[in-house]
């Protein structure tokens, strides 16, 4: 009988061993004091589901004078729900759609000259290179698109740029698709918050 226990004090002490690191409130590989937060009960589904962060950028899109992150998440399944989350909290997530892998967020600067820089997406999708893009700007405590959404082919940085001259206007490249020309594109020059 001896001999059993003995063999088995090894295996005994790695458990023991084992158990006392997971209890002993330290966050495993830190050293520091493990403080679980308040479980989230809201949904048993949205505890299941794993968000992939996507594309991200820096800017100061709520005209506080501090940069905060913005930057695209969806479901780890496949195409989904996506949205654009901020490090900044109290900014609200933009709903991009279903279907979709993300986007390209891209910071555009202060186009309307009003204190806040306003950002791009162009979502990815099923549809291979072509997808549509949008503008959005944070105004009156919520975000709105500053201009239509457009035809976007392939994965340039500059569908929108500020015009140098007329103030509230920005030039997009809009690209569309006959079977006689093939891909076209064009630059026309859009007056932003105004329905197209």
């Amino acid at each position: 009988m001896k001999t059993r226990i003995f063999l088995y004090q090894p295996l005994i002490l790695f458990a023991c061993i084992a158990l006392f690191a997971n209890c002993s409130g330290h966050e495993p590989g830190t050293g520091q004091i493990f403080q679980p937060e308040k479980a989230d009960t809201t949904s048993v589904q949205a505890q299941s589901v794993n968000l992939i962060r996507g594309d991200s950028v820096k800017g100061d899109f709520n005209g506080d004078g501090k940069q905060e992150y913005a930057w695209t998440e969806h479901d780890d399944s496949g195409p989904g729900n996506c949205a654009i989350a901020f490090s900044n909290k109290m900014l609200p997530r933009v709903e991009l759609g279903k279907d979709l892998y993300g986007g390209k967020l891209m910071n555009q600067g202060d186009l309307d000259d009003n204190g806040t820089e306003e950002f791009s997406v162009v979502p990815y999708g099923d549809a291979g290179e072509w997808s549509n893009c949008s503008l959005y700007s944070f105004v009156k405590e919520k975000w709105a698109e500053a201009l239509k959404s457009f035809a976007v082919y392939g994965s340039e940085d500059d569908y929108i740029e500020k015009d140098p001259v007329q103030k509230n206007v920005v030039i997009i490249t809009e690209f569309s698709y006959t079977e006689k020309s093939g891909i076209s594109s064009v630059h026309r020059s859009v007056k932003l918050f105004e329905a197209n």
